[in-house]
């Protein structure tokens, strides 16, 4: 994922796939973050409170067929909701979901 925007407010990472792009902001003026998947012509926004959310993990995924792992931060709420972001290799995933912590100031 690449960071778009990172301001002491506002962060901003977006990730681009072959026919895919997630963008996850993450706004604390709004109290909001707000991850959008577009696919083509489809999008799918999800929405949670800055302050429902109580952890980011990384979590991996092994592609079945080739056996490849993937590593995906994921975004866990309070109220048990779940927010996967877009994945990638393990270095990436942790930096990312180190920044989000940073970020919420939650612990490491």
């Amino acid at each position: 994922m690449k960071i778009l925007e990172s301001t002491p407010e506002k962060l901003v990472l977006a990730s681009d796939g072959w026919i895919s792009r997630t963008v996850s902001t993450f706004d604390k003026s709004a109290d909001v973050a707000r991850v959008e998947r577009q696919m083509l012509f489809w999008r799918r926004p999800q929405e949670l409170r800055l302050a429902e959310i109580d952890d980011v993990k990384v979590s991996e995924v092994k592609d079945a067929a080739s056996g490849a792992k993937t590593h995906i931060p994921v975004i866990h709420a309070a109220s048990g909701t779940v927010v996967p972001l877009s994945g990638g290799d393990e270095e990436n995933a942790g930096e990312v979901a180190d920044r989000l912590r940073d970020f919420l100031r939650l612990p490491h």
